[in-house]
């Protein structure tokens, strides 16, 4: 028996009569939180580079899948197999220059994402949708930002040139300085709001994925503020504005040392 076949009868005993009386009572609205937790917990491990703990949050995720593949096939709406079978069949469609005999395949191109979006508007029927409309309400606010300004910039919604995108973010900070002066909150946040979706797509523009900007920056601001923290604690010196000139100083410390 397989890895896929051993879990999949795994999760349906669990499932099954004599199973567990709290995976019996999931559904998949009731599972969605814990599908966010193991995509991020998944994430953390890959981030962290360590591949034990990759292959336990890979294998926690399948469970998740599985669990709410299970529970649709048994209220009949599809089975494990179709749910596979659908997207083997999407994949081989949206690449002909790898299987080029695919059937309802287009002429392989050498754009590959002109490729993709055509083969979707095409072969699938999905051209004349809303470009932002796959574009799930529920993901965070920054990939959400950055799905919608790529998607956008695919239908001709873009700058000419990154010297307007860098203006821009430039126009933002002027306007967030401007709404700071009127005190007023709610303009405020919205000019915040607006410098931050101009400096994602800085940032599509460079060629950076902003999620995994800010999850580098968020990173390295925890270790050097530990570094701090255990550096004051060691030294006896209580953290607040009175020392701010040494924790600056431990700040830049961690930095020169690459913390």
């Amino acid at each position: 028996m397989s890895g896929f076949e051993n879990l999949l009868s795994v999760v349906r005993a669990l499932r099954g009569e004599n199973g567990c009386p709290w995976d019996k009572a999931q559904t998949p609205l009731s599972l969605r939180r814990y599908m966010i937790e193991e995509c991020f917990e998944t994430i953390d491990a890959i981030t962290q580079g360590e591949p034990s703990h990759v292959k336990e949050e890979l294998g926690d995720l399948f469970f998740n899948v599985l669990l709410d593949a299970c529970i649709y096939e048994e209220n009949g709406d599809f089975t494990v197999d179709e749910c596979l079978g659908s997207i083997a069949e999407k994949l081989v469609r949206r690449h002909p220059h790898v299987f080029p005999r695919s059937e309802g395949a287009s002429e392989a191109n050498d754009d590959l994402g002109r490729q993709w979006d055509d083969i979707k508007a095409k072969v699938e029927g999905r051209g004349d949708e809303c470009a932002l409309a796959s574009v799930p309400d529920g993901f965070p606010p920054l990939l959400k930002a950055q799905k919608m300004l790529s998607k956008a910039a695919k239908r001709g919604f873009e700058w000419e040139k990154i010297e307007d995108v860098r203006a821009k973010v430039a126009e933002e900070m002027r306007e967030v300085d401007d709404a700071a002066k009127s005190g007023d909150g709610s303009a405020i946040e919205e000019e915040i709001g607006d410098l931050l979706l101009s400096v994602v797509n800085w940032a599509r523009w460079l060629g950076v994925d902003a999620v995994s900007a800010l999850d580098r920056a968020n990173r390295k601001f925890s270790g050097r503020f530990g570094y701090v923290e255990s550096s004051m604690r060691a030294q006896k010196i209580a953290m607040d504005k009175s020392s701010l000139g040494e924790m600056m100083r431990l700040w830049r410390e961690a930095k020169k040392e690459g913390r």
